[in-house]
């Protein structure tokens, strides 16, 4: 239980920092994932990576 509060609160202060930070793209993401969570308890094994490499694009198109 403690990931799955964990990996809410994470997700969470992702989707706030990406939208005070003008990354509506991420933001979206991490709302899809956060939603997914709640909906089901857990999250993919590509979901879990996808955050990370839609930051990894956004740092090689800057």
């Amino acid at each position: 239980m403690d990931d799955f509060l964990q990996t809410g609160e994470l997700l969470s202060q992702i989707q706030a920092a990406a939208l005070k930070s003008g990354l509506p793209g991420i933001a979206a993401e991490a709302t899809q994932q956060l939603d997914y969570l709640y909906q089901t308890g857990r999250l993919t094994a590509h979901q879990a990576t996808g955050l990370l490499r839609a930051t990894r694009e956004l740092g090689a198109d800057l």
